[in-house]
């Protein structure tokens, strides 16, 4: 189910359904119970009043010779018949029967009273029939010796139950379509701004990153997507702009190797002896491997991103992978006979990815050997620090001064003081890929008096 609008619908609805299922139950119920009072109180009424009537005929004097017994039963079924009008002529009247006690012997009954004996108790109770449960109500009057009894099925108490039920539920459900169509309706309001914030971005072009939100017209509820829209835009125009930056410096340092190999080449075409041109030659050899460096460093920086994370992570061993890293750089510091080694190293195991890795210490190991002199010494060494592992490399290169020490890591950045080859990368990828990794870099002073390049990394 993709559209909120009907999530919210179904929810809201289903709410709605549960609630009107309580309302019926209670209805019904407070119905039922207002009934089962009402009806009681009209037996114990009628039964008061037939009690009256019994009492009244038996302590009459009798006008006549008759005897009284008869005479009393005569006239009370005549009085029994204007009883029935009074009660019985109602919308919700039921048809009531009785019967009547007197010193313990049947006296007075309507015909269609259940059979069943003298009651053992007064009050109400509920009669058991073939046809179904009555309900009863019996008043004893102790003087003379007499039982009356007032009864009336349960059945018939139900149509005026289902009646009242049915008056009060039929506006609730008739009004079900109406209330779907405005929570519809208050639900497609409720989300115009989300509809206006998508056709905001629909419209937007590719190099158009300014935020959403300026107005300060955004719900509550909507801030969340916005202000991460607005981090996505602002991670946007950062990468953007480290990548203009990153084109424009690339551009710029090849265009300098670039026109020294042109101006090589013209010198070459130019040479009028042997050695003239040999010497210029071997120029443009060494220039294009500058740019062959340049080049893979541009690549390999091109494709670090800190934000997206070291990708593959394995357990590394550090020290095989430094003794690697050595082995690459051994040939360059065999060239300017500079002695290259690993001191103290502990086994140090870290998650990292391997290739990745690689490259920082390769790129470490390098930049020390291209800026230290011919005839000098770089130390590499791997040591352990409560839970992070160091990579350290010493020179005794000419050093960085500290209050240059952060600059170097920018791109292109290098150092004054020297003629080192280089293109100013190696310190800015190492950075990198210790960033990826949750690492550090710190730059320092070293025993041999050149730079000290710490790498820390997190351990496990």
């Amino acid at each position: 189910m993709r559209s909120i609008r009907l999530r919210l619908l179904l929810v809201l609805m289903g709410i709605f359904l549960l609630m009107w299922g309580g309302i019926i139950y209670v209805t019904w119920w407070k119905t039922s119970h207002e009934a089962e009072e009402v009806y009681d109180a009209h037996l114990a009424r009628a039964g008061h009043i037939l009690a009256g009537m019994v009492l009244h005929e038996l302590q009459e004097p009798p006008k006549d010779q008759t005897p009284p017994v008869q005479a009393d039963a005569h006239n009370l079924q005549e009085e029994v018949a204007e009883l029935e009008k009074l009660f019985f002529d109602q919308k919700y009247a039921a048809k009531l029967e009785f019967r009547v006690w007197l010193h313990g012997r049947p006296f007075l009954q309507s015909s269609g009273s259940p059979p069943s004996g003298l009651p053992l108790q007064a009050g109400f109770a509920d009669i058991p029939d073939q046809g179904g449960t009555w309900r009863s109500y019996t008043m004893r009057v102790a003087e003379p010796e007499l039982m009356v009894q007032v009864v009336e099925r349960h059945g018939v108490r139900e149509p005026m139950i289902n009646e009242i039920t049915e008056q009060v539920l039929v506006p609730i459900i008739s009004v079900l379509p109406m209330l779907v169509f405005a929570i519809w309706v208050g639900i497609g309001r409720g989300l115009r701004p989300l509809r206006l914030l998508a056709g905001d971005v629909e419209q937007r072009s590719a190099t158009q990153l300014d935020r959403f939100g300026r107005d300060n017209d955004i719900p509550h509820e909507v801030q969340p997507l916005v202000a991460a829209l607005n981090d996505l835009l602002a991670r946007l125009e950062s990468a953007f702009a480290r990548e203009r930056r990153f084109t424009a410096d690339a551009a710029h340092e090849l265009r300098t190797p670039l026109a020294s190999l042109k101006t090589q080449a013209q010198v070459a075409l130019r040479a009028r002896g042997e050695d003239e041109r040999r010497h210029a030659l071997e120029a443009i050899l060494s220039g294009v491997d500058r740019a062959n460096h340049l080049v893979d460093q541009l690549l390999t920086l091109a494709r670090l991103d800190p934000e997206q994370g070291p990708g593959e992570v394995l357990p590394v061993a550090l020290r095989a992978l430094t003794e690697e890293a050595i082995g690459l750089c051994m040939p360059l510091a065999v060239g300017k006979q500079i002695d290259l080694g690993l001191g103290s190293a502990e086994t140090i195991e870290v998650q990292a990815n391997p290739v990745a890795l690689l490259v920082l210490v390769r790129n470490l190991i390098d930049n020390a050997v291209r800026y230290t002199p011919a005839g000098g010494q770089v130390e590499v060494s791997l040591r352990r620090e409560g839970r992070q592992a160091v990579v350290a490399v010493a020179d005794s290169g000419p050093g960085i001064p500290a209050a240059e020490r952060q600059r170097v890591f920018e791109r292109f950045h290098r150092g004054l003081g020297h003629d080192a080859q280089g293109c100013g990368l190696g310190l800015s990828i190492v950075l990198r890929i210790a960033e990826m990794h949750g690492g550090e870099v710190r730059l320092g002073a070293a025993p041999q008096g050149g730079l000290l390049a710490e790498v820390w990394l997190p351990v496990g």
